[in-house]
């Protein structure tokens, strides 16, 4: 009796021990690997994980595993900020409305998780905040007068070896001589400088992005969606009107295959193109397509401000 007594408690002592390893596999390999709003439902399973989620060393973690687009953020006709999740139960932030920056805000770009936003008063200073953890800073003021509608891109790659994120803002605007004028703010620096270009890209049609760490366009060509990736890394320095061949076309994408056909569906263009996303719209009818996964969903219908932009979004924990 004494030895299947201990038999049993070797047994039940080495389920334990298969329970807490699979529970460590999923704490070290699986965790850091979901969205924001997913890891704020996991913090609720224990409080392991709880105290976990909330350490500066785990966002640091997953801001750098967790690359994929979450959704869209825009703004709605009354002039707020809204939120477009790809999946609802997955992605989302606390406060769509980015209430919780000093002054109301037109969204401008975003990039791997960091907002970039633009205030509505004064000399409509920029900010650039996390919408999962509300932090935000606000950028000094630029040196030149950027108009009414500046063209803004967010520049930021998370990295291992920074726990706090390291990023560029750069802004385009018109040259009160002719053209156009580049100024570009540096959070290491904390400071803007102007900067020039010299080479003008092709005229093109669609929406801009970024695939696979390169340039890419995308737009809406009969009844195909037509991805070209830039293809020559030195065209900024090329002499302008080079003849050289800047883009390559993948191969393209019909959209009957991957999305609902429908005779009163009339494709207006590709809204946003960035990493395996394309974002399509019809309407306020918004359909999204996943190149990896050759998949489509129906966003439902969505009433936007249709003078400003849909900007993607990475539901990540960086820190600023």
């Amino acid at each position: 009796m004494d030895r299947e007594k201990k038999l049993t408690n070797l047994y039940g002592n080495k389920n334990n021990k298969i329970y807490m390893d699979l529970k460590d596999i999923i704490r070290e390999n699986a965790l850091p690997y979901l969205p924001a709003k997913s890891l704020l439902r996991c913090s609720g399973v224990c409080r392991d994980w709880k105290l976990l989620i909330s350490t500066p060393f785990f966002a640091h973690n997953q801001s750098n595993s967790f690359c994929s687009i979450s959704g869209f953020f825009y703004q709605t006709q009354a002039g707020v900020p809204s939120f477009m999740p790809l999946d609802p139960m997955a992605y989302g932030v606390p406060d769509p409305s980015l209430e919780f920056l000093p002054e109301p805000v037109d969204v401008r770009c975003s990039c791997n998780g960091l907002l970039c936003c633009q205030g509505r008063t004064g000399y409509k200073a920029y900010y650039i905040c996390n919408p999962v953890t509300k932090r935000w800073e606000k950028l000094p003021k630029p040196e030149a007068d950027h108009g009414p509608a500046p063209a803004v891109v967010l520049a930021f790659e998370p990295s291992l070896l920074n726990f706090t994120a390291d990023y560029k803002l750069i802004c385009a605007f018109p040259s009160e001589l002719d053209g156009f004028e580049f100024e570009i703010y540096s959070s290491g620096t904390r400071s803007w400088r102007i900067s020039e270009r010299c080479q003008i890209l092709d005229s093109t049609v669609g929406s801009l992005g970024i695939r696979n760490g390169k340039l890419c366009r995308g737009h809406v060509n009969g009844q195909y969606i037509v991805v070209s990736v830039l293809s020559n890394a030195h065209s900024n320095t090329m002499q302008m009107h080079s003849a050289a061949k800047m883009w390559k076309e993948i191969p393209e994408i019909h959209l009957d295959l991957c999305l609902p056909a429908s005779p009163s569906v009339r494709w207006e263009h590709v809204v946003f193109i960035g990493g395996d996303v394309v974002l399509l719209r019809d309407g306020n009818m918004f359909y999204c397509y996943d190149m990896k996964k050759k998949a489509s969903k129906n966003l439902g219908e969505v009433h936007i401000d249709t003078v400003a932009g849909i900007v993607g979004y990475v539901n990540s924990l960086v820190e600023l």
